[in-house]
């Protein structure tokens, strides 16, 4: 069972100012683990004012998502370090991989066409072209000869007007492969149009475009981090289904500089100045104390967002958010809840 803690603040009358002696309670099941500053009236230090504060990274935390929807294959674990364009997370890559498998294809068809039309038929095209019309001029001849051979057969009565019908089709399937051959002839002899190579350039543009976009798609399951830092939070683990529509992977932030972000009591928000020099403490460091200074002072108090979980907790208080950067040797893990003490200067 945790631990509780309350602040009971206890006021030193004279030159020494107001102190906080740190009280440990029976324990409950409220309690929160954490000592909060109480910044109440009657309790402040002439020279000092304190508040309570959650320990983040100096960038704020970059939330990391899939831009397609695919199945997650390997993910960054929490506390990984990784550098500007490290791969965090992947999808499933079959699909995508086959679509530009496909696409490649096509545009290795589409250039040969094109290439056929730009370089016109060869020699061997031209001679094969020819063969094939002059045999079928004489298989036409063959069959005009057994058409007309029938025909006086059949004046005679020698055969059936069946046998004549046949022959006749035989010699219009025979005219039709002709003109059939010496089209292909022409064809291949004659250079080629414009429109035939426009059309097959743009076949071929249309071809490297779909290549293009499914190359796009398969560098999309490569999730790769925007900046370098730590990773925080990790929301989605392997197998489970990602889009850009399911919210993020994971978070990244960068912790090579720390900074508290410290709620500071509306009755103490006139002593607040940037520039102000600071130190944080933290229970589980005992009487270790990070030194830092005032960054950033929000221009309108908010609501508490802080909560220490114990009874006597003010929630109804407003306070003014304010950024104290700690100096490059705080050494803390993101999300630890600190109490902030800034000098007024007084």
């Amino acid at each position: 069972m945790r631990r509780p803690y309350v602040l009971a603040a206890a006021l030193a009358v004279g030159a020494t100012g107001g102190a906080f002696l740190l009280v440990r309670k029976a324990a409950g099941p409220e309690s929160s683990g954490w000592v909060q500053a109480q910044s109440a009236a009657g309790a402040r230090s002439p020279d000092r004012i304190a508040a309570p504060g959650v320990v983040e990274a100096a960038s704020e935390e970059v939330a990391i998502g899939a831009e397609i929807a695919g199945r997650l294959r390997s993910v960054a674990e929490e506390g990984e370090h990784v550098t500007r364009g490290q791969i965090v997370a992947a999808l499933d890559q079959s699909v995508a991989r086959e679509r530009v498998e496909a696409a490649e294809a096509e545009v290795k068809l589409r250039k040969a066409d094109l290439d056929a039309i730009r370089n016109g038929a060869n020699n061997l095209q031209r001679t094969e072209a020819w063969v094939k019309y002059k045999q079928s001029q004489t298989a036409t001849a063959e069959a005009r000869a057994e058409y007309d051979r029938r025909k006086k057969l059949f004046e005679e009565g020698a055969i059936a007007e069946e046998e004549l019908q046949r022959s006749a089709s035989e010699l219009e399937a025979a005219q039709q492969r002709e003109e059939e051959a010496n089209l292909q002839r022409r064809i291949v002899a004659a250079p080629a149009l414009d429109t035939d190579r426009e059309r097959a350039e743009a076949a071929l543009m249309e071809a490297q475009a779909g290549l293009d976009e499914a190359r796009i798609v398969l560098e999309k399951t490569n999730i790769r981090a925007p900046i370098a830092g730590v990773v925080v939070h990790k929301f989605l683990k392997v197998g489970e289904m990602a889009s850009a529509t399911s919210g993020a992977i994971l978070t990244v932030a960068d912790t090579s500089r720390l900074r508290v972000r410290a709620e500071i009591d509306e009755a103490d928000v006139g002593s607040v100045r940037v520039g102000e020099s600071a130190y944080v403490t933290a229970a589980a460091f005992g009487e270790r104390r990070f030194a830092g200074r005032v960054i950033r002072v929000a221009s309108a108090l908010g609501r508490k967002k802080t909560r220490t979980g114990e009874p006597s907790e003010r929630v109804d208080t407003r306070v003014l958010e304010t950024l104290i950067e700690l100096d490059s040797s705080a050494s803390l893990p993101l999300g630890l809840r600190v109490t902030c003490f800034i000098r007024t200067g007084a």
